[in-house]
């Protein structure tokens, strides 16, 4: 199998990056169509208005301000807007959902692609996938795309001024990057990318659990102290770009299968980094116990890590230890269906055997 590994054409991360956005776009296109939900427009809309207007070569954009479905539909009728503007290339600003829209107006328009994230929540902006739901909001399947986004760019100053708690959640998807990707390699499974993990991969993989081990928790306490430190700098260039590229190119294994799960149940909503991180330690103590080796000194400081950060390690962290047994069933049923994720865990699992573990995380 080859090595395959995949990244975003550019990425550019500082204080005051949106203002710059125009120029940093002007290399796609000279009409940008940029999608972006009402909050954001409220916050950063101007300043990016102002930085396309300061730039030379390139036409007012288009604002859609969007607050509906990430559906295909739906992002099928912004292409053909977009098109229908003679926009010649997309820019994505927000959380996840814009994102995940702006990736998929992109890939039917066939155009460039810009992404601005507004939180380091995940590290959804820089992977070539996007999420898609229904109408009515429940999942429809996920949207691999050509390529990466050709171009993140990333304010740090409205990433810092964005509630801890979200930062905290792309601590917890970073963390699991290392892990699943050590699991990918020892399975001799596939990344995200139907290819073999490389040199590369695994040395981004591993840079997130060490820069979230040096930073992770005084890039919290900067964060809630309304701060920009490097600390904090470090800790979203972990949670975009190292475990972006990390993930994809690294693999997935057991901890994204299980979030899978997770977000299968109905009426429940839990952050995506959050699920990740309980469902490593579902991976850890599946691991433990299956292939009768003691957790090692990583997988023990990545515990400590989560418990000091206020990380989820349990269904009780997650307000789901009155789970119900069906709903239980339904978590492993849909975790082992993710055949790539479960292909990259070096163990036999079962229904019965999932479920066990699903309880006994701690």
């Amino acid at each position: 199998m080859p090595v395959v590994f995949g990244a975003p054409g550019r990425y550019v991360q500082g204080p005051g990056e949106l203002g710059h956005l125009g120029a940093c776009v002007a290399r796609l296109g000279r009409r940008a169509f940029i999608v972006l939900d009402p909050g954001t427009d409220g916050r950063v809309g101007q300043t990016v208005d102002d930085s396309f207007s300061a730039c030379e070569g390139v036409s007012k954009p288009v604002f859609r301000v969007y607050d509906g479905p990430c559906s295909e539909r739906a992002c099928r009728g912004l292409a053909r807007a977009c098109a229908q503007l003679k926009c010649d290339c997309v820019v994505g600003m927000g959380g996840g959902k814009m994102l995940d829209i702006a990736k998929a107006v992109a890939h039917y328009a066939g155009l460039s692609l810009c992404v601005a994230p507004t939180v380091a929540s995940s590290d959804a902006p820089c992977s070539a996938l996007s999420v898609l739901y229904d109408d009515g909001g429940s999942f429809d399947k996920y949207l691999h795309l050509n390529r990466a986004p050709d171009l993140v760019v990333v304010d740090s100053a409205v990433i810092a001024h964005a509630p801890a708690h979200l930062l905290v959640a792309g601590m917890g998807d970073a963390l699991a990057t290392f892990f699943e990707a050590q699991a990918c390699r020892e399975s001799g499974g596939e990344n995200e990318l139907a290819g073999a993990s490389g040199v590369a991969a695994t040395a981004l993989a591993r840079s997130c659990f060490e820069v979230l081990m040096a930073d992770g928790l005084q890039a919290k306490a900067d964060i809630e102290a309304g701060k920009l430190t490097s600390a904090v700098e470090r800790v979203i260039e972990c949670n975009i770009l190292c475990s972006g590229i990390g993930f994809e190119s690294g693999g997935l294994s057991l901890a994204h299968a299980v979030a899978n799960g997770i977000a299968a149940l109905k009426g429940v909503r839990v952050a995506h980094g959050l699920a990740v991180t309980y469902g490593l330690s579902v991976q850890f103590a599946a691991a433990a116990a299956l292939t009768g080796k003691p957790l090692g000194d990583g997988e023990d400081r990545a515990l400590a890590f989560c418990h000091a950060a206020g990380l989820p390690t349990c269904l009780a962290d997650l307000g789901l230890d009155a789970m119900s047994k069906e709903d239980l069933h339904l978590v492993a049923v849909r975790a082992l269906s993710c055949t790539r994720n479960i292909g990259n865990v070096p163990y036999a699992l079962d229904e019965d055997v999932l479920e066990h573990f699903l309880r006994a995380a701690r």
